[in-house]
């Protein structure tokens, strides 16, 4: 997963999320999308 330009600069300012926030809303929505169930680990 790739972070854009406009993501880069907003790094570090108020209300910006955190990358793994990101990743894991991401796996999240795709999970939910593909039919996948959770990780059982």
């Amino acid at each position: 997963m790739e972070f854009g330009r406009s993501y880069q600069d907003a790094v570090g300012a108020p209300g910006t999320p955190r990358r793994q926030d990101l990743f894991d809303d991401f796996v999240e929505a795709a999970g939910k999308r593909l039919g996948c169930s959770a990780p059982t680990s």
